[in-house]
């Protein structure tokens, strides 16, 4: 196996990794807020912290697919002899793709739950003025 196919092959964890660690951080937020009564200074903290790293995954996987492009361009260079794999390029063109998808799929995961917990925020705050 080739040595850029494997590192391009993995490069979709990153737009993953860093998704997945921040919707389970948001999760984790959401139940550790309620169970220890932070403040509402304290979780629009966290929510920030959190807002900040969301525009980072999409770019993470344009970063993936940018260097999946890269790959399979230099790939399509060295095969120009007649000696042209179909299936060698197919495979790096898809690992372009899959960091994008995964980058775009775990930020709107990372949205819909900042969102949530925005609008609970926001519930709680209508409630005490109550």
């Amino acid at each position: 196996m080739d040595l850029s196919i494997l590192v391009s092959g993995t490069l979709w964890l990153l737009p993953a990794g860093v998704g997945a660690a921040l919707v389970i951080w948001g999760v984790l937020l959401f139940f550790i807020a309620r169970r220890w009564d932070w403040t509402r200074r304290r979780r629009m903290h966290q929510l920030r912290i959190g807002r900040s790293i969301i525009p980072v995954l999409p770019m993470l996987g344009i970063l993936g697919t940018v260097w999946g492009l890269m790959d399979t361009l230099l790939f399509m260079r060295n095969k120009t002899g007649g000696n042209f794999d179909i299936a060698g390029v197919v495979d790096r063109f898809g690992v372009a793709l899959n960091t994008t998808f995964w980058g775009i799929i775990f930020s709107v995961l990372a949205i819909v739950i900042y969102e949530f917990q925005l609008g609970q925020l926001e519930a709680t705050d209508e409630d005490a003025e109550e």
